[in-house]
């Protein structure tokens, strides 16, 4: 629809009665089941929340940040560690699904029977999983890398400020 167009009174009234069909689960078994599907890898819980990685991921914060990191820098580096730790469980979860699958499976017998429908629908669900945390990584890096060009540009600044004696600096 363009900008600045008001749907029509039709489109209204279907986009209400799609809504209220997208409603969840109705039954109490597919509630049941609804609750669950975030416990099948756990890779809904946080890194703190998991306490396999919380330790990892500070002594990961430690050396990325330093030993004589701000407390703005440490906390940043805590997040990239939390997102690369993400991505790690990711890539361990999507490797124990295949080894339970290569486990129980029988050899296949041709091409098409070496991934069924459950398992690649089980790889969908991660790559979901997968594609948010590479993107937090992303973000994370990106946010990290941006506050290092800025301390390091305030630091050229003032070193540069210093030596000419004017107190301004050029940040190039």
């Amino acid at each position: 629809m363009p900008a600045g167009k008001e749907p029509s009174a039709a489109r209204l009234a279907a986009n209400r009665a799609n809504a209220q069909k997208s409603t969840g689960p109705k039954t109490p078994k597919g509630k049941v089941a609804s609750s669950r599907n975030a416990l099948r890898h756990g890779l809904s819980i946080t890194v703190l929340e998991d306490p396999s990685y919380g330790d990892a991921a500070l002594r990961m914060a430690d050396a990325i940040a330093g030993p004589d990191a701000a407390p703005d820098q440490r906390d940043r580096a805590l997040e990239l560690a939390y997102a690369e730790i993400d991505v790690l469980r990711v890539r361990q979860a999507k490797h124990a699904l295949h080894a339970l699958h290569a486990e129980g499976a029988p050899e296949p017998s041709a091409p098409e029977e070496l991934m069924d429908a459950k398992l690649c629908a089980a790889l969908a669900r991660l790559d979901r999983y997968k594609r948010r945390t590479l993107s937090r990584r992303k973000r994370m890096l990106r946010a990290w890398d941006e506050q290092q060009w800025i301390e390091s540009g305030q630091a050229a600044t003032s070193a540069a400020a210093a030596a000419d004696g004017s107190g301004e600096g050029d940040r190039s």
